[in-house]
């Protein structure tokens, strides 16, 4: 149960295989809230495929000799980022961290098969979930993600789900735990000291995209809060500097104001109609 509730509280919004063909998140599920395919009237969770370091599944099973090298660049990776981290034996988790990884993407379906929406719309009861994907401990995993009190979630890729779950409980707990510790390093080293920063762009920068440097530390910052942020900044400056949008109670008094002043302003034009009078 402490393992399903690991990674049920790492479970987040993060894909959106809709709008934006965004089917990547580094924990093992990832969530995408729309309108339901069968009813657009109401709102539902998807739950899609994850768990994985690299791009998608092929960059671990494909003969090519350029996915051969980068998967021999993530290995090294994973190692540099436990033994900069202070981890005992860094070499042997990495190892292990890399063979679960590898489980994972064998469990996972293809991108072609991810994006058929067609193959996407399984409405599981969540009182189903460990029938149809056992494994996991779902009542542990939905209640740390906040999703207990769902009665129904969509499983995009049902067949992955299934074997994901089994993966849960069939590899070693010692595996899973050096796969958390290293994601959870993985995930905020651009915003750990230079020494992570550095080996994180080394293979995500450099070895996966060709960037040959790292933007200055000041932009990276400024980027990231705009990514989080920009849609809540932008209705702060909206209501701020266009009147409109935020707070609902701003705005009942700001009309106040002007209806006080147009008030104002009819009285003593009738008042100064009947003087000239």
């Amino acid at each position: 149960a402490a393992l399903s509730r690991d990674l049920g509280g790492a479970l987040r919004a993060d894909v959106d295989p809709i709008n934006a063909t965004n089917f990547h998140t580094e924990n093992l599920f990832g969530l995408f809230v729309a309108q339901g395919l069968e009813d657009p009237s109401k709102n539902v969770g998807y739950l899609l495929q994850g768990g994985l370091g690299m791009p998608d599944r092929e960059y671990y099973l494909s003969a090519d000799p350029d996915m051969v090298k980068t998967r021999d660049a993530y290995k090294a990776y994973i190692a540099a980022l436990l033994k900069q981290a202070g981890t005992t034996d860094a070499e042997a988790k990495a190892k292990a961290v890399f063979d679960l990884e590898l489980q994972i993407a064998r469990a996972h379906a293809s991108v072609i098969d991810s994006q058929n929406i067609h193959k996407a719309n399984n409405p599981w009861p969540v009182a189903d979930f460990g029938k149809q994907a056992p494994g996991i401990d779902w009542p542990a995993f939905l209640d740390a993600a906040g999703l207990s009190g769902q009665r129904t979630l969509v499983a995009w890729q049902p067949e992955a789900t299934r074997k994901l779950s089994a993966l849960v409980a069939s590899q070693p707990l010692q595996a899973w735990k050096d796969y958390l510790r290293f994601h959870a390093i993985n995930h905020s080293a651009s915003l750990l000291p230079k020494a992570y920063a550095d080996l994180r762009f080394g293979f995500y920068g450099t070895q996966l995209t060709g960037a040959t440097q790292q933007r200055d530390r000041w932009k990276r910052a400024l980027s990231a809060t705009d990514g989080a942020l920009g849609d809540a900044i932008g209705q702060r400056v909206e209501c701020e500097a266009l009147g409109v949008g935020g707070d609902r109670g701003a705005r009942r008094q700001r009309q106040r104001q002007r209806e006080t002043r147009s008030k104002r302003t009819l009285v003593a034009g009738v008042a100064k109609a009947r003087g000239v009078t």
